[in-house]
């Protein structure tokens, strides 16, 4: 159970020193929100939502591809560490291959997800 808190502080370190330098990086790259003008499926503005999500605009958006590709990357740096140290890996299948398998579909899957939510 150490090891699994120990993973957690060193994730959360990581992120944390490099998420100011990744926000200054998109702000550069001028990957920020813009203002916008929606409608309803009946094609009627929607002044409200607009008056709301104005405060929005400016905002730098794509900070979530840090957390993917840093929590990827730390994921399998332990998963490396584990079999280079000969630590055993418990899992509920036979190989832990497959619930590594699981686990990888299933946060790249909703990694899309929350990539697509965005656009």
């Amino acid at each position: 159970m150490a090891i699994y808190l120990f993973a957690i502080i060193i994730s959360f370190i990581f992120n944390a020193l490099l998420i100011v330098p990744f926000i200054n990086f998109l702000y550069k790259l001028k990957f920020q929100r813009a203002i916008q003008k929606t409608k309803d499926i009946f094609e009627k503005p929607t002044p409200i939502f607009d008056f709301f999500h104005q405060k929005k605009s400016g905002t730098p958006v794509g900070g979530g591809i840090l957390l993917i590709f840093s929590t990827i990357f730390i994921y399998s740096l332990f998963l490396l560490s584990f079999a280079f140290f000969g630590k055993k890996i418990h899992s509920n299948y036979p190989a832990f291959i497959s619930e590594i398998k699981i686990i990888l579909f299933t946060f790249i899957s909703f990694s899309f997800l929350g990539l697509f939510d965005d656009k």
